[in-house]
C-alpha cells in the first residue's frame, strides 16, 4: 500500500489536479454498470441499447502525427528468455523503427525509398562491418529478412516483434511464418494486457 500510494504522493506534489488519464475509463464502467443494474431491476428496459461516449476534457491527443512504432515486448522477453536474442540485439533491432515503412515493415528512407546496406549503416551512423555484426544474429533468428536485389542487400523486420501502422495484410507475417519464425506463445491476451495497462494507470485514490 506504501509505495502504491508513493504514486499518488509524487503526482499530488507536481500537480494541482488529477492527471489520470483513466478517469474515463472508470466513469465509463461506472455508467455501464448502472445501466446493467437498471435492466435487471426492470424488464422494460431489458432490450435496451446503448452506445457510451466519454471524453475527459482535460485530456488531448498528444503529437498524434508524429512517427511512432509499436514494440511487442512480451514477444522481445520470450526471445531474450529463451536466449534467442540478447539486450543487445534488441537495442540495434528498435533502431529500425524510425525507417519502417507503414504497414509494410520494410525498411525505407524519408522519401520512401527502400535502404540498402550502406545507406542504412550511413543513416545509423555505423560503419558497414559494424552494421553486418549486429545485424546478422537478427537475420540468423528470423528477426529481420535480407532481400537480395541486384547486387544490394535490403531488409525487411518482423512485424511479430515491432510494428508500424493499424492494419497488416497477412502475407506478411506469413511470410516470416514460412521463413522459419515461430511466435511466442505466451503472449497475454487482450484481457490480461488491458488488465496491466489500467493497472499502470492506477494512481489511487
Amino acid at each position: 500500500m506504501e509505495n502504491k500510494n508513493k504514486t499518488q504522493e509524487i503526482l499530488c506534489m507536481l500537480f494541482e489536479a488529477n492527471v489520470d488519464t483513466f478517469k474515463e475509463q472508470e466513469a465509463k464502467e461506472k455508467i455501464i454498470q448502472y445501466i446493467r443494474e437498471m435492466k435487471d431491476e426492470d424488464s422494460d428496459y431489458e432490450k435496451l441499447s446503448y452506445s457510451l461516449f466519454i471524453q475527459d476534457t482535460n485530456n488531448r491527443a498528444w503529437q498524434n502525427k508524429s512517427h511512432f512504432y509499436k514494440v511487442f515486448f512480451d514477444e522481445i522477453d520470450c526471445l531474450i528468455t529463451e536466449e534467442i536474442l540478447t539486450q543487445t540485439n534488441v537495442d540495434f533491432l528498435l533502431r529500425f523503427g524510425k525507417y519502417l515503412k507503414w504497414e509494410m515493415n520494410l525498411v525505407i528512407d524519408e522519401k520512401g525509398i527502400p535502404l540498402n546496406q550502406k545507406k542504412l549503416s550511413e543513416k545509423l551512423k555505423i560503419n558497414v562491418r559494424t552494421f553486418q555484426k549486429n545485424i546478422q544474429p537478427l537475420i540468423d533468428n528470423n528477426i529481420i529478412l535480407e532481400i537480395k536485389l541486384s547486387r544490394e542487400n535490403f531488409y525487411m523486420v518482423n512485424p511479430y516483434v515491432i510494428f508500424v501502422g493499424k492494419n497488416i495484410n497477412k502475407q506478411i507475417p506469413k511470410l516470416f511464418d514460412m521463413i522459419g519464425y515461430t511466435p511466442s506463445k505466451t503472449s497475454k491476451s487482450r484481457t490480461n494486457r488491458r488488465k496491466t495497462i489500467e493497472k499502470r494507470g492506477d494512481i489511487g485514490d
